[in-house]
């Protein structure tokens, strides 16, 4: 490698404000060293409109509200009296055929965001008791892997309408959604303008915006109703928006000296060869490789991080470490490839800091699919959510907690907790 090269990062966001500082403060670049390309219009392309619709019910509870527009929107109004109903559905009906034309049949698709799992489920529950015909699921972390399958269904038309908390307002494009609901203001306005970039892509859409009558907030964005609508004002308001930035968090810095090791590997000279060749065949080459690898982590960390001196020894150290460990392992399992598989638990955390966290497994009986039966959630969480009678949720339906056991509640760093 040449003594100029550093890595080159891509940084991508619709949202983020004053992306040119951001980018600064993610990379450790200079200003001059970046270049801020914006998204331009396709050339000929029509716009697509976005009919917002606000709501803060009083009388009536947000939940049952947003039961009944899903009722409206794939059935007919069963809550007015019979004199008023059959006019008013006929009407509606009417307005359903002229909006959604294009379907065949004319069955909207439909993106319900909230701000919590424990909302989710609830909402699926109404929906269920509301709006029987509705093809509807769930998109939060409860469903782990089955996300990627519902949200095929959905892209498919097997499924009406999803659920989500907000890890569906990044990475994830819909063809197909003519209607959305907003239960509940995200904290940020970053937040509510990824969750209604999900909607409406491609054609006109309608958003209904359910305020909580009983959040700050939702006032504040109630009020102030214009900055949900007006993306001018939106990108605006943005630009006076917080984020914490910290590329100098210990384990952050671990994670990436780890992945060092990992990177320098992967791209040297002959990696491919030396990675799967027996220590038994190719030991002085195997080593020579490894001390070759150690030689050049200090520099590539160097040029990678730019931090401080006391922080960039945090994440060489873990290098390191890394790599002794694996030179260990070459010992036993013959080959580099898998002296490095052997750290599986490690390589599965370099991208997730979460995995810190100490966890208690929720166990759900009777659950038809073993592959959904159960669910992680933080210590603290547990602490608040799992005392013996309590009432929780879980994909839309109602569980009591009987027993709650385990020989051992977790080690956080420098505290262990023990059964007792």
């Amino acid at each position: 490698m040449p003594k100029d090269w550093r890595p080159l990062y891509f940084v991508s966001s619709a949202t983020l404000n004053n992306p040119l500082r951001r980018a600064q403060e993610l990379t450790a670049s200079q200003k001059e060293d970046i270049t801020v390309l914006s998204a331009e219009r396709k050339k000929g392309a029509e716009p697509t409109n976005r009919f917002h619709v606000f709501l803060m019910p009083k009388l009536y509870s947000p939940e049952a509200t947003v039961a009944r527009i899903v009722e409206a929107l794939y059935s007919d109004a069963s809550a007015l009296k019979s004199f008023y109903r059959k006019n008013y559905n006929f009407k509606l009906n009417q307005i359903k055929q002229a909006l959604f034309l294009s379907r065949d049949p004319p069955v909207p698709a439909t993106l319900v965001f909230v701000n919590r799992i424990s909302e989710a489920n609830d909402l699926l529950n109404y929906i269920e008791s509301f709006a029987p015909p509705v093809r509807a699921d769930g998109h939060t972390t409860d469903f782990k892997h089955y996300k990627v399958k519902v949200e095929d269904s959905f892209s498919r038309g097997e499924l009406d309408a999803i659920v989500a908390t907000k890890g569906l307002e990044v990475g994830v494009d819909f063809d197909r959604v003519d209607a959305g609901i907003i239960y509940g203001m995200p904290f940020y306005i970053s937040d509510y303008t990824q969750r209604i970039g999900r909607i409406g892509r491609r054609q006109h859409s309608i958003i209904f915006n359910v305020f909580m009558p009983d959040k700050p907030i939702d006032y504040f964005y109630y009020k102030n109703w214009k900055l949900l609508c007006d993306g001018s004002l939106r990108d605006l308001h943005m630009q006076s928006e917080a984020y914490r930035i910290e590329r100098e968090n210990p384990e952050a810095l671990k994670r990436a000296g780890q992945r060092a090791v990992l990177d320098i590997i992967s791209i040297s000279h002959g990696a491919q060869r030396i990675l799967n060749s027996s220590i038994t065949q190719r030991q002085r080459e195997i080593t020579g490789f490894l001390k070759d690898i150690k030689s050049k982590l200090q520099k590539h960390l160097q040029y990678a991080l730019r931090v401080p001196p006391k922080h960039f020894k945090i994440a060489l150290q873990a290098a390191y470490k890394l790599l002794d460990s694996i030179q260990q392992k070459l010992n036993t399992r013959l080959t580099l490839k898998r002296a490095i598989e052997e750290h599986k638990e490690l390589l599965q955390q370099l991208h997730k800091l979460r995995s810190l966290e100490a966890e208690a497994e929720y166990n759900f009986v009777p659950i038809p699919d073993p592959e959904i039966g159960s669910r992680t959630r933080d210590m603290l969480y547990t602490f608040r959510h799992a005392l013996p009678g309590q009432i929780i949720s879980y994909r839309g339906n109602y569980f009591v907690i009987i027993e709650v056991s385990g020989r051992s509640l977790g080690t956080y760093p420098q505290t262990a907790f023990e059964e007792g």
